[in-house]
């Protein structure tokens, strides 16, 4: 069976994605990263999943000196992406309430940019 036949509850929900929607990703070992889902782009090796980073959850200080904030203040938020045939695997879903005070505010900030 092709890797790409593999069909699971997860696999459609990726495939529903919207820009702005929230999304973890996983990086293996444990190492997950919050972001907004941007686009996805389908290749023959298959498919580069693009997202805006989020400040990591360790960042307490919610004036704005975080270099996310910053980035996002000159029209150049940052993006990420993941790619290969099993991509979907490495996407969750994730909700606002799982969001840190100073993820919230760029999160809103963020999606601001978005529209």
């Amino acid at each position: 069976m092709n890797q790409m036949e593999n069909v699971t509850p997860i696999h459609e929900w990726v495939d529903g994605l919207q820009p702005g929607d929230l999304i973890r990703v996983s990086y293996g070992s444990g190492c997950h990263y919050t972001g907004l889902f941007r686009d996805r782009r389908l290749k023959t090796n298959g498919a580069i999943l693009y997202y805006y980073d989020m400040p990591s959850p360790m960042i307490t200080n919610s004036n704005n000196d975080c270099w996310h904030t910053k980035r996002l203040e000159e029209k150049l938020p940052t993006v990420s992406y993941i790619y290969g045939y099993m991509y979907k695997d490495r996407i969750h879903p994730t909700q606002e309430w799982m969001l840190t005070k100073v993820q919230k505010k760029y999160y809103n900030k963020l999606k601001e940019f978005i529209k």
